[in-house]
């Protein structure tokens, strides 16, 4: 359908659950300045990251290239001379939903009364947020291992409710 075509070429800070829209403004500008620093697409996602379908995200990737004039030089300059096409991508989108891990779970945790799994998600955001800036993983207790699963699934849940 129509419709699906539309939701299809979203860019990837486009927030299509009504609301998170309040937060797209701020996703765009920290997605947007990933562009900016070659590391986002020279630095492969840490172990354990979710899966990249390049063919999946095609979609997404022409519209954020479209939108975006720091992605598309930077692409020119590192796209094939220091890395190929799909690692690119993979390594971008990777801190992409690092941004929107720590932004959508940062923004759920205020809203959260639980205390100690609102503390678990807070903790899970800034991990989110340090992995986005290129710091690498944190170290970890058993703990913030069951609070970060807590977050994923989450984010998860997030993530399926904007599909």
């Amino acid at each position: 359908t129509r419709a699906g075509a539309e939701v299809a070429a979203s860019p990837p800070w486009a927030v299509l659950a009504e609301r998170f829209q309040i937060l797209e403004a701020d996703l765009k500008a920290q997605i947007m300045s990933l562009s900016e620093h070659q590391s986002t697409f020279l630095e492969a996602p840490a172990p354990g990251a979710a899966p990249f379908d390049y063919h999946q995200a095609l979609p997404s990737i022409h519209a954020a290239l479209a939108e975006d004039p720091n992605l598309k030089a930077m692409r020119f300059q590192l796209v094939p001379a220091r890395v190929d096409e799909q690692s690119f991508w993979r390594n971008y989108f990777d801190k992409v939903h690092a941004v929107k891990d720590a932004i959508l779970a940062g923004s759920v945790h205020l809203n959260s009364i639980d205390g100690p799994l609102a503390d678990a998600k807070r903790r899970a955001a800034g991990e989110a947020q340090a992995r986005a800036a290129g710091v690498g993983a944190l170290a970890q207790t058993r703990a913030d291992e069951e609070a970060r699963a807590e977050a994923d699934a989450h984010a998860a849940e997030v993530m399926a409710e904007r599909i």
